[in-house]
């Protein structure tokens, strides 16, 4: 239904929608963009995927039976892949593998070519596999279809569509669909996801204004005069005041900046505490001025 090159980079940018039949199904299928899209940076690839999801709920809104992750066979599976399978299920809910997920293994003619004096099945194949990729069918109990796209036999194209559909209608879901409502309640999930990704960025910016405090810090501490200190200390001060609410805006509840809020927050205490001790400075001298005023 959807174009496919060989290319290095992703051609799906946004959600592509196509309908068949199947003997007496009308099966519809929504092609979304890959979240490890090459030539764009994490929280842009994200937005890809979510905003795909989006626009695939609002095509079919009485929302999937299932949802199919397509790798190719005789790629290995890296570490890349694995990110890009955490970020699936911070888009759409930690469980959404177990419950609605399947994956596709395309290529198989280059299977039956490699294994074809081996007799070595599927099955055999997955049962020998290690890592991300065993953890990955795990999660999905198992559930893969090996694809041969370049099949012209009609029986044996046939009978792949016929394997998927079976799986599907087995799903634990048991028939029930991934809707709107799925996606919302996962809403928690992609905020962390965002601010996670967003955190490198976010950790460069802070630590530039940080050491913009530290620097001012240690500037006013030369100034004369304590109350001259005190009014730049509470300027200071209101700055930091609006970093730090910068950064809960940005933390969104997540708890995944909070070393970097505690650190702007200790900045916070510092500036207090000289506040403090200009004040007591001040007091100190007030009250040598009235000790020797009332003496002479």
């Amino acid at each position: 239904m959807f174009e496919s090159t060989g290319s290095m980079t992703s051609i799906t940018k946004d959600a592509q929608f196509e309908v068949c039949q199947f003997e007496d199904r009308i099966i519809e299928v929504v092609d979304a963009p890959g979240t490890n899209e090459t030539g764009v940076e994490e929280t842009k690839a994200i937005d890809l995927v979510v905003n795909a999801i989006v626009k695939a709920l609002e095509i079919n809104p009485e929302g999937f039976h299932a949802f199919l992750l397509v790798l190719r066979y005789g790629l290995r599976h890296t570490n890349e892949e694995e990110k890009a399978i955490n970020i699936l299920k911070g888009i759409l809910g930690q469980s959404f593998l177990k419950t609605y997920g399947i994956v596709i293994m395309c290529g198989g003619d280059d299977f039956l070519h490699d294994h074809c004096d081996k007799k070595v099945s599927c099955k055999d194949y997955c049962s020998g596999q290690v890592g991300s990729f065993k953890t990955l069918l795990e999660e999905c109990n198992g559930r893969i279809i090996l694809f041969n796209n370049r099949a012209t036999d009609e029986a044996v194209k046939y009978q792949q569509v016929k394997d998927l559909v079976t799986m599907v209608d087995q799903l634990p879901s048991k028939g029930e669909r991934y809707t709107n409502e799925h996606f919302k309640k996962a809403e928690k999930e992609r905020n962390l996801l965002y601010v996670t990704a967003s955190v490198p960025m976010i950790e460069k910016e802070t630590l530039v204004q940080h050491k913009i405090i530290l620097y001012r810090i240690n500037l006013i501490q030369s100034e004369p005069g304590e109350q001259k200190k005190i009014d730049s200390f509470k300027q200071l001060l209101s700055h930091i005041e609006n970093l730090i609410q910068e950064i809960e805006t940005k933390d969104k509840g997540t708890g995944a900046l909070k070393f970097i809020w505690e650190n702007v927050q200790n900045s916070k205490t510092a500036v207090n505490d000289l506040i403090v001790s200009c004040q007591d400075v001040i007091r100190e001298r007030e009250q040598i001025k009235t000790t020797e005023e009332k003496f002479n």
